[in-house]
């Protein structure tokens, strides 16, 4: 029920933000008379991830963007991709061993910024939850995207019109996809 109220809340926030600028302009804002069960977590981000055991919420800032992730609890925000330097996310996703799943492009031009979105650039690669370096490239395009097992640590994505599910393994510590198959076209 918890997570059902935060996601409410968040997709809320990001629907005023995005089309509630003429009750903004006329100084009220419907996050000014949330209901005393909802509770306004943070004043950005996009594309919300809840972890497995719903204490945080992973999310990427914006489109191209850094991702972070909140603590519910105490609300604190936590920056994960700063460490090292990235052209910016459109996904960020918990896996179910605490890694980050991520989506995005290797090269980002400000100028035209859809072919950083398209299947022939945008990758999908894996952070360790422990920020200790910065994420490994799984070697796999995704034209939308990815989806995450709750259970198991394994992916599912689209490329060329057609959906792919591979399982994450671990070779030296190092992620990459096995057992790779298309499974719709």
């Amino acid at each position: 029920m918890l997570r059902k109220v935060i996601l409410f809340v968040m997709i809320g926030f990001f629907s005023v933000s995005c089309f509630g600028q003429s009750r903004v302009k006329e100084g009220r804002s419907p996050l000014d008379e949330l209901p005393a069960h909802i509770k306004h977590i943070t004043h950005f981000g996009q594309r919300a991830d809840f972890s497995h055991d719903g204490k945080r919420i992973l999310f990427i800032e914006k489109t191209f963007g850094d991702v972070y992730e909140v603590e519910l609890k105490t609300k604190t925000i936590r920056a994960m991709t700063h460490h090292y330097y990235h052209e910016g996310y459109t996904r960020a996703l918990y896996l179910v061993n605490g890694d980050i799943l991520l989506s995005g492009a290797r090269q980002f031009d400000a100028n035209n910024p859809m072919p950083s979105r398209s299947e022939k650039n945008a990758e999908l690669w894996v952070l360790k939850k422990d920020l200790s370096a910065a994420p490994v490239p799984l070697g796999e395009k995704c034209s939308e995207g990815p989806a995450v097992s709750r259970r198991h640590m394994r992916i599912a994505w689209t490329r060329s019109g057609a959906f792919y599910m591979a399982n994450i393994v671990y070779t030296d510590g190092k992620p990459e996809l096995a057992n790779k198959k298309k499974i719709f076209r």
